[in-house]
């Protein structure tokens, strides 16, 4: 991927959804949630008839289907701060998350070099656009979630939950555009509302936007996967003036509003 491939992606209607759920089921201890990846060779990828769900954590682990060191290698730490309508997941007991680089430039020795999107101030460190991408962090989240779930890894499961966490954070969640999402955010956590160049809506957060759709589509993977004992008791969806805290643990978390019909398409990069 480079900084020259272009996407014309058509938004759609979507309604968000209040995104505890997905909070907690990664928070959990998951004990009896994860279970040991087979040793090579002595497992393959079951055949699922239509429709069928796939495993869950807890259900025989299976042959992974992809190799995740590429984009192991674009993770990276991000620390948080507070900020006034943007906040996570224990952002106070643990401020620091995952997220992985937008693009990685291949150097003559075969390496790849982690880059952001668009030109790089050497004075502040930021880009343009910037570091990281909801988009992004949204699909590297469904990624880590399906290989925990089919096979059990650790490390997938931490990977998810804080990339979960990273993209909560993204979500404006007080004043007029609460509910909507910023898409670019710097290497040092600073989010970047407008880019350059000028991407629509602008800032990314004033109105609905397919970087929104994504990240409704990664918390609903991972409610969707929560296991039994979480998935029970699901949580109702309320605009953001009423939405819940999250009681088990009294951390409040960020909240959606219903959106209506976006009116444009945007093109960026990636």
């Amino acid at each position: 991927m480079t900084n020259n491939d272009v996407r014309l992606i058509q938004r759609k209607r979507f309604t968000a959804v209040a995104v505890t759920a997905s909070m907690l089921m990664l928070g959990a201890a998951g004990a009896g949630a994860a279970s040991a990846a087979p040793a090579p060779g002595t497992a393959a990828v079951p055949q699922r008839d239509a429709g069928k769900e796939a495993a869950v954590p807890g259900e025989p682990a299976t042959a992974p289907l992809t190799n995740l060191d590429h984009l192991n290698f674009l993770m990276d730490t991000v620390p948080l701060t507070p900020v006034d309508g943007h906040t996570t997941y224990q952002l106070d007991r643990n401020p620091d998350v995952q997220a992985p680089w937008t693009y990685a430039d291949k150097k003559a020795d075969g390496s790849y070099a982690r880059i952001g999107g668009g030109d790089l101030d050497p004075a502040t460190g930021h880009w343009t656009q910037g570091a990281y991408n909801a988009d992004d962090i949204a699909r590297t989240a469904v990624v880590y979630l399906r290989h925990w779930q089919q096979t059990g890894d650790a490390a997938s499961k931490e990977r998810a939950f804080q990339t979960l966490r990273s993209l909560t954070y993204l979500q404006t969640v007080s004043g007029p555009n609460t509910g909507n999402v910023v898409l670019w955010q710097q290497a040092d956590g600073t989010l970047t509302p407008s880019a350059k160049p000028v991407e629509l809506p602008d800032p990314s957060d004033s109105a609905e936007s397919y970087w929104l759709a994504r990240t409704v589509w990664a918390l609903g993977r991972a409610t969707r996967r929560s296991p039994p004992r979480i998935r029970s008791s699901p949580p109702s969806c309320r605009s953001a003036s009423t939405s819940p805290s999250a009681r088990s643990t009294g951390s409040p978390l960020p909240s959606t509003a219903p959106m209506t019909r976006p009116t444009a398409s945007r093109f960026r990069p990636g």
